[in-house]
């Protein structure tokens, strides 16, 4: 009986081994996740999280110019040369602006259009070469363009469902062009433009709704003007924009 048993278990198949199963993969989570509710201090990490296309104006009041003075002359022969000499003392701005930003989580970089007019004060000098020189406060305006590059630091960021606000310094670098029509009061003609580079630094408040895929948001911004134009000025946008 036992010689049966040991030539049956000779003659089994050889049982083999399962192979281990495959590790397991986490899938990731998914992309457009609702955010969490909360508050907390912004220090990154850079993610790319979506792009925005966005509109909207700036102004600015009493806005100090510091730029050259525009001259211009005339031979008057054996006499003195017939000069005029405009002097730039400060404008207002009111121009829209159009642009795009892209939101790298820890900072938004933005990149805008500006077109629109200004209105400004100077001091006209006229020396004819023969009379005493005289100096005339006049009003001047024109069209004003512009392109600006931003930095947005959300530093402190709320969220709550779908609403979420950010408050942060944004600083920006930007172009200014200001065309002249004309001076009446000068005896010369006077083809004035002047264009001057101009940096900002100030607060800045940016309020989202975030949807399934898209947001709309609503941003207001105080800068500082500084280089050839200085003071306060005010800004406002409303944009849509895609979330990756």
């Amino acid at each position: 009986m036992q010689l049966v048993f040991a030539l049956a278990a000779l003659s089994a198949p050889a049982q083999q081994t399962e192979p281990p199963p495959a590790p397991r993969i986490d899938r990731p989570r998914p992309i457009h996740r609702a955010p969490r509710d909360d508050s907390f201090f912004n220090t990154g990490p850079v993610i790319y999280k979506g792009v925005e296309l966005h509109g909207g104006w700036l102004e600015g009041r009493g806005l100090d110019l510091n730029i050259p003075d525009t001259l211009t002359a005339e031979s008057q022969g054996a006499l003195q040369p017939f000069v005029v000499r405009l002097q730039w003392n400060e404008m207002d701005i009111e121009a829209t602006e159009a642009g795009a930003t892209i939101d790298l989580n820890f900072f938004r970089i933005s990149v805008d259009g500006l077109k629109g007019r200004w209105q400004g004060e100077g001091l006209l000098l006229v020396n004819d070469g023969v009379n005493p020189s005289t100096a005339s406060p006049i009003t001047m305006h024109g069209d004003f363009w512009g392109a600006r590059v931003g930095l947005y630091w959300p530093a402190l960021r709320y969220r709550q469902g779908p609403f979420e606000a950010c408050v942060g310094p944004e600083f920006t670098v930007a172009w200014f062009y200001e065309g002249l029509h004309g001076v009446p009061q000068s005896p010369l003609t006077l083809h004035a433009k002047q264009d001057e580079m101009v940096g900002s630094l100030g607060p800045k408040v940016s309020v989202r709704l975030l949807l399934e895929g898209f947001d709309l948001s609503l941003d207001a911004e105080l800068p500082y003007l500084s280089g050839g134009v200085r003071g306060w000025s005010r800004q406002a946008n409303a944009g849509i924009g895609v979330r990756f």
